[in-house]
């Protein structure tokens, strides 16, 4: 048997053939336990891949794939003494060999030695994949469903094979590779997406960059312009509305301001985002009309006629409401021509 078998010192997956294959590969392996200190000697732990019924008397008659267990308790392979991985599979006692062996997808852990094997699979030829576990690599200290032996780093929850890279410093993935894919600037903005780049294609797109109407999250805070830009005021008109006062709901543009009177005219506020507010606002402006005809030679709309403006306003024959059918070569109506109508 010595030189069949595979002597274990590391973690790692592990092929055993068959006993009977004529091939020349490892048929057992051989893995350290600890020294037995009331005896003197090196204990080892043997595992091997055994032939069903026809080669081992006391094997499942129904054949089986897995591994048998042998721990070498004496210090040579011929004082060994096969484990029972299942006692309670087996009311005969005394004869461990009844017992199953360790199935594919079951795992035997040695506490005293701290190791853990599995078997992980019997390939078409026979040959037995046993995966060892020792020391650390048998746990999952961060409870993120991989053992140390896969996990790249067992104290981090956010690192595990065949997970999700995101941008955070870390080989999430545990393939080697930290942000891998996060780490260009493909739009040449001076930005990554792990800088925060919310469109790593889109130039206009990029932390602190100007926020203007183009539909797009200019500046990456997560609103879109008209779409979807904050109303803090909520007076139908976002900031990019061009409202010149998103935090106050009476001036947004479209707003009235004014006529002459109304609180609109002295509320300090400019109502219609015009830029200019109360009595500097053409709204607010009072009624000029010299010859009290009720039309304003401004067309201001404080006027009685409103914005209609007065062509004479020192005529009170002369305004738009009146008619033009005098023929005396005035433009009454003011519609622009004399004797019009």
């Amino acid at each position: 048997m010595a030189n069949k078998k595979k002597d274990v010192a590391s973690s790692g997956i592990y092929t055993i053939e068959p006993l009977a294959s004529p091939l020349t590969g490892s048929k057992a392996l051989r893995i350290y336990r600890g020294f037995d200190t009331v005896n003197i000697f090196d204990e080892y732990l043997w595992v091997e891949n055994r032939q069903p019924v026809g080669y081992d008397m006391y094997i499942d008659p129904l054949g089986y794939n897995g591994a048998m267990i042998h721990h070498e308790h004496a210090g040579l392979w011929e004082s060994t003494e096969l484990i029972d991985t299942h006692p309670e599979s087996n009311p005969i006692e005394n004869i461990d060999a009844y017992d199953a062996p360790v199935y594919v997808g079951e795992d035997f852990i040695d506490i005293y030695a701290d190791m853990m094997i599995s078997t992980l699979d019997v390939t078409p030829e026979g040959n037995l994949v046993v995966q060892v576990a020792l020391g650390a690599d048998r746990y999952d200290v961060d409870n993120d469903g991989y053992i140390g032996l896969y996990d790249c780093n067992d104290n981090d929850a956010d690192m595990y094979p065949g997970n999700a890279e995101i941008c955070d410093g870390k080989d999430n993935d545990c393939n080697g590779s930290i942000d891998e894919g996060f780490l260009t600037d493909s739009d040449g903005d001076g930005y990554t997406i792990c800088d925060g780049d919310c469109d790593d294609n889109d130039p206009a797109m990029y932390p602190g960059a100007q926020k203007i109407c183009d539909g797009k999250d200019n500046n990456c805070d997560g609103k879109r312009d008209f779409t979807t830009d904050e109303d803090k005021d909520g007076d139908g008109v976002p900031w990019c509305g061009n409202d010149c006062n998103d935090n106050n709901a009476n001036m947004f543009p479209g707003n009235l301001e004014g006529p002459t009177g109304d609180p609109t005219c002295s509320d300090n506020y400019d109502n219609d985002c015009d830029g200019l507010k109360d009595s500097s606002d053409g709204g607010c402006a009072p009624c000029s009309d010299n010859d009290g005809d009720g039309y304003g030679s401004n067309g201001d709309p404080a006027c009685p006629n409103g914005t209609s403006v007065d062509c004479n306003d020192c005529d009170a024959s002369i305004n738009a409401g009146e008619l033009d059918e005098s023929c005396d070569g005035v433009d009454n109506n003011c519609s622009g021509a004399a004797d019009d109508e």
